[in-house]
């Protein structure tokens, strides 16, 4: 028996495959979606079937070369004009931090091999996970002072574009002060 969604999956998959190829995704990128999607294949085979199990990681390998193409040849201002508001904020800065995170992965795998420590993925999966998170609040702190992340700063800007101004008796105004 045929699951419905295997025909379609292997059509989108062979899409994006064509369309990656001819653009150049590079091979780790190759590599990667090609793991998750035999990751994903199976989880699905295993409960649901086997036929279930290839529809599932064909339909993740088509995603996961579409997702690669449009990040590769879409530009990052393209990017945020293309998804809403924070969405497109939020996909630019994950697309921008993936080198970053991958050049801290290489780094503290290349400082766990110089120590003699390569086959234990703790002596550099953990330094890599601080620096991303290093990271990740550093991006946090730098958009905070921006106004962004954060409601007030949200409203604050609204009021901005609206021409608003914050002033006594108005829907901005935080009251009195304490103290006076």
């Amino acid at each position: 028996m045929l699951v419905p969604g295997a025909p379609a999956a292997a059509g989108g998959a062979a899409l994006a495959a064509t369309v990656a190829l001819v653009t150049g995704v590079p091979r780790r990128t190759w590599r990667g979606a090609a793991a998750v999607a035999l990751v994903v294949g199976l989880g699905r085979a295993w409960s649901g079937g086997p036929l279930t199990g290839v529809a599932a990681g064909l339909s993740v390998l088509a995603l996961v070369l579409a997702g690669a193409v449009l990040v590769a040849r879409t530009p990052p201002s393209d990017l945020l004009d293309l998804l809403p508001g924070r969405l497109g904020l939020a996909a630019v800065l994950m697309v921008g931090s993936l080198p970053a995170l991958v050049a801290a992965v290489g780094a503290t795998r290349e400082a766990a091999r110089a120590r003699g420590c390569e086959r234990d993925p703790r002596t550099w999966l953990t330094p890599a996970a601080i620096r991303a998170v290093a990271r990740a609040h550093a991006t946090g702190a730098a958009l905070a002072a921006r106004g962004l992340g954060s409601p007030e700063g949200v409203r604050s800007r609204r009021s901005e574009r609206a021409g608003s101004r914050t002033g006594p008796g108005s829907r901005d105004d935080p009251g009195p002060a304490s103290g006076e």
